[in-house]
């Protein structure tokens, strides 16, 4: 059975890597350390395979962390084009309230100048409007502004 490195199970191993690493003289560390200077000669490859170890780790963990950096990107973008559909949204909700009520001011001047006397039973736009989904908020939108746009032509043709 091979014999274990003399500096690898020192007590003082790390800091004679250190001073070997920096450059020190093998018989200088070997004198410093109570070591053969022999043993800290063979105990040189043991520093580059630990140092080779090391830098893998290093390479990995750039690599890990260059991914992580991808997908944080990737995270952000979602975020802020989920945050704009979500503004999108919320002005199409707005705008659709305004056109709601827009359309309801209309109908009732409208009903004011012909003296229609006509009721009918409104639900609360808000309900009605929450309860679509996007696309059909959309859709209502462009058919309450063609009725809006109807009213205004009936309305200034009855006043002329």
């Amino acid at each position: 059975m091979a014999r274990a490195c003399t500096v690898c199970i020192h007590r003082e191993r790390e800091a004679i890597d250190a001073a070997l690493i920096r450059g020190e003289k093998n018989r200088r560390v070997a004198a410093h350390y109570n070591l053969v200077e022999s043993s800290v000669r063979r105990h040189l490859p043991h520093i580059q395979r630990d140092l080779q170890a090391a830098q893998a780790v290093v390479e990995s963990t750039h690599r890990r962390l260059r991914t992580l950096d991808t997908v944080v990107d990737e995270c952000e973008r979602d975020l802020e084009a989920v945050l704009a559909a979500h503004r999108e949204t919320v002005a199409d909700r707005d705008s659709g309230e305004l056109v709601i009520k827009a359309v309801a001011q209309r109908a009732k001047l409208a009903a004011l100048q012909f003296g229609t006397k006509r009721t009918t039973t409104l639900v609360d736009p808000r309900q009605e409007w929450e309860a679509l989904s996007p696309a059909e908020r959309r859709e209502r939108l462009v058919e309450m502004k063609h009725r809006l746009l109807e009213l205004e032509q009936e309305t200034v043709g009855g006043q002329h």
